[in-house]
């Protein structure tokens, strides 16, 4: 069953589909990568990427919060309409 406006195709969607495959979040994931990204070349620039570790994990725990609060909400809207009908 194809659902238009929803995260993917599927009727079952898990967190992971949502966070690697869907197309509609992947706006947060490369706002946030560009934020991340980096090259390293030298031994300092990646020691300076280590010490940053917690900076990254912070920023992608926010994306992943984000789109799976976004996600469980149009879930809720999804089956207030089923509800509905």
């Amino acid at each position: 069953m194809v659902r238009t406006g929803t995260v993917c195709a599927k009727d079952s969607v898990t967190g992971l589909d949502t966070l690697l495959q869907s197309k509609m979040y992947r706006t947060y994931c490369v706002v946030q990568s560009s934020r991340t990204s980096r090259s390293t070349t030298t031994h300092q620039e990646r020691h300076l990427v280590l010490s940053e570790a917690e900076e990254t994990f912070r920023i992608f725990y926010k994306t992943v919060t984000e789109i799976l609060t976004l996600k469980e909400q149009e879930e809720r809207v999804r089956q207030a309409a089923e509800a509905a009908e």
